[in-house]
């Protein structure tokens, strides 16, 4: 007798994990799901970038969740760049030079390692928020003198929403905002600043 009941008690428990592993499978929230995504943005650097603080940016944005996650991995790397003349002061060496007016490009990279939540109806509508580590990478080239740059561990947190076409194709908004203080050629930047922009990609 005590054998029959554990056996009941094994179905059971077996059916009730089976009824959630189903369950789980259904809802689009928890499935297994991976995205890839092109994003094309613009990313707002602080004042002190000028005249270079408007960066055009390119990237792309992964993310995977596996059976029964409630949260998805994602993975993201970011290229950015900008130019224009403005006046500097350039510390080299123990060296400061000031120069008049004098041409740069600034250009950033992050990449970027956290998690991210995923909200989808039944209609293919996805909202999502993220955050996570980000190693971020600035550099500042000045026309004919020299290139300066530095790297540091920052932090990101972002948010957006997409469509998904036929089961696949992701279409949306993306946003951001990242921190990483650098100090570069004698004067203290922040390399990281708010992206916004769009997304395009596939769902698996």
């Amino acid at each position: 007798m005590k054998r029959v009941c554990l056996l009941i008690a094994a179905a059971v428990m077996l059916l009730g994990g089976f009824m959630e592993y189903a369950a789980a499978a259904d809802d689009p929230n928890t499935a297994k799901q991976l995205n890839l995504n092109i994003i094309g943005a613009r990313k707002q650097l602080p004042e002190d970038w000028e005249p270079a603080d408007q960066q055009d940016e390119i990237g792309v944005d992964f993310d995977i969740r596996g059976h029964g996650w409630p949260v998805s991995l994602n993975f993201v790397y970011l290229y950015a760049t900008d130019k224009g003349t403005a006046e500097a002061i350039i510390e080299q060496n123990n060296v400061t030079t000031s120069f008049t007016s004098i041409e740069r490009e600034a250009i950033t990279q992050e990449v970027s390692a956290g998690l991210k939540k995923i909200w989808t109806n039944e209609y293919g509508f996805s909202l999502f928020v993220s955050g996570g580590a980000d190693w971020i990478k600035g550099s500042v080239e000045f026309t004919n003198v020299s290139t300066f740059e530095e790297s540091k561990m920052g932090w990101y947190a972002g948010a957006g929403g997409y469509y998904t076409m036929f089961n696949l194709i992701n279409v949306g908004v993306w946003g951001r905002y990242s921190d990483a203080p650098l100090t570069i050629a004698g004067t203290e930047l922040n390399a990281g600043g708010w992206h916004y922009g769009a997304l395009a990609g596939i769902r698996f």
